[in-house]
């Protein structure tokens, strides 16, 4: 699972365990990708209020860097990126 070079050094080599467990976790299928429903719970836990199915929607496809219709692990840092430091 490669790190997108922007990330490099946002996460620190700790972090990167705790997110790759909580990756785990919300990968309820076991598929190695989350889907819309994963994303949209995790989006969920974060934000205050529920979240827009249109919204997390093209969230995901934002952030779907290689088109998969799901969220790979690099591509879930991202999604953990914006949702630290606001979108």
């Amino acid at each position: 699972r490669q790190l997108p070079s922007a990330l490099k050094n946002a996460f620190s080599p700790l972090d990167l365990v705790d997110l790759l467990d909580a990756f785990d976790a919300a990968d309820d299928d076991n598929s190695g990708g989350l889907s819309l429903s994963e994303v949209v719970s995790i989006v969920d836990e974060h934000e205050d209020h529920k979240a827009a199915l249109d919204d997390v929607a093209a969230l995901l496809e934002a952030l779907d860097a290689d088109g998969s219709g799901e969220l790979e692990f690099p591509e879930f840092l991202s999604l953990v990126y914006m949702l630290r430091h606001g979108r």
